[in-house]
């Protein structure tokens, strides 16, 4: 396809997108996302009774909505890097060799085979350098130097034949060339690949409970289990996309990768059961609605007499100036005229119900629960009721 025809099929689905009718409904559309996420949020919280008061200030939905796709964009981008770096390591399309679809199709198994040892093999490492710390720069190097000849090995056996097809009929220098392409450059760059899982199955794992809720061998079982669920789905994208011929179109390429975005997210989701937590979180944090860091408020005691704040968690402190007062929190909710304040201990059980035990709806509810508990003291303000300062430590009476 030459890019006249790319361009064409772009400009086509610009004029069936830019229509009265399909402008109205993806505002509809904004709107009822914004509003599931304000209910989702507010839902958690166990503070849906200032839902309805709340969301009369429509102004805003399209940011809320827009946050939330650029959220859901940043996850995903996050979730599929190893799909990203795979559609940046094999060629979608090669004139040099008449079965590419065939090697294509195997170096994409090859990256979930290498994938799949890779994490295993590097858990294994992790916990071994824990047994043997003295030994531990030796476990890593003997680790990735396995790991490295296993992907070429791997590679080498699935694809000898189909490029050695090909390569008889050429010349030595590019025999040479592709030989290493294909046998060295190709395998070591889906090991790299391999690399990157790191840092977001760091930040996976470390969301499931630690040692003191469950056993050493029933944190393994869930650390493996995710870590290896994690590398089939984020790799799919990037597999779909790769086993699609570029002669069916660039917009129905692109289509179908993000159905299959959607369909790896949503899978995740069943599994790393937070994933849709994180997201709707960070987009209360980005649009503003939520502030996690902690303030003094000034009130009225006119508006609100000092027995509604009995509780110590506030931090009460009187001004000399009588009828006004002063109590630390956060807000984790601002949206309309309304201003939802929480004693800082509240984070605490926040930060919690980010964790999670794989595919156990049961332990998320637990972790709710307890977050709506603590939340039950917070108070709905009216933004005109209240000025706000950074902590003011010492106490003032």
């Amino acid at each position: 396809m030459d890019n006249n025809d790319i361009g064409n099929e772009v400009i086509n689905l610009v004029k069936r997108v830019i229509r009265p009718t399909a402008i109205m409904g993806f505002m509809g559309f904004m709107g009822f996302i914004a509003l599931f996420v304000i209910w989702f949020y507010l839902n958690r919280l166990g503070r849906l009774d200032i839902f309805i008061s709340s969301v009369t200030f429509k102004d805003l939905f399209i940011v809320i909505a827009s946050t939330f796709l650029f959220s859901t964009v940043l996850t995903s981008i996050f979730m599929f890097i190893p799909s990203i770096l795979l559609i940046s390591i094999i060629k979608k399309e090669s004139n040099q060799f008449h079965n590419y679809k065939k090697i294509r199709g195997n170096f994409v198994t090859i990256a979930f085979i290498i994938s799949l040892l890779a994490v295993g093999i590097f858990l294994f490492s992790a916990w071994l350098a824990d047994k043997f710390e003295y030994m531990e720069e030796a476990i890593i190097i003997i680790s990735v130097l396995f790991v490295l000849s296993s992907s070429m090995l791997v590679s080498y056996l699935i694809n000898k034949n189909l490029i050695s097809d090909v390569l008889q009929y050429k010349n030595k220098r590019t025999r040479i060339k592709l030989s290493c392409l294909f046998h060295i450059i190709i395998p070591a760059s889906i090991f790299l690949m391999t690399l990157f899982y790191s840092y977001p199955l760091s930040l996976i794992i470390n969301k499931i409970p630690n040692k003191g809720e469950v056993s050493d061998n029933v944190l393994m079982l869930y650390v493996v289990a995710t870590s290896l669920i994690t590398v089939i789905f984020s790799l799919i994208p990037g597999s779909v996309y790769l086993s699609r011929d570029k002669s069916e179109g660039i917009v129905k390429n692109v289509y179908i990768t993000g159905y299959a975005v959607i369909f790896s997210l949503f899978s995740l989701s069943w599994i790393i059961t937070s994933i849709p937590v994180f997201i709707v979180n960070a987009t209360m944090k980005i649009s503003g609605i939520s502030d996690y860091n902690e303030h003094s408020y000034l009130i009225n005691e006119d508006n609100y007499p000092l027995e509604v704040f009995n509780n110590k968690q506030w931090n009460i402190r009187a001004l000399e100036k009588n009828g006004f007062f002063l109590i630390d929190g956060v807000t984790l909710y601002a949206f309309g005229d309304i201003k939802l304040v929480c004693p800082v201990d509240v984070l605490e059980a926040y930060k919690n119900s980010l964790r999670f035990i794989p595919a156990d709806r049961s332990y998320d509810e637990k972790l709710n629960l307890e977050l709506r508990k603590k939340a039950k003291i917070c108070h709905p303000f009216l933004k005109k009721e209240l000025k706000e300062f950074n902590i003011i430590p010492s106490k003032i009476s």
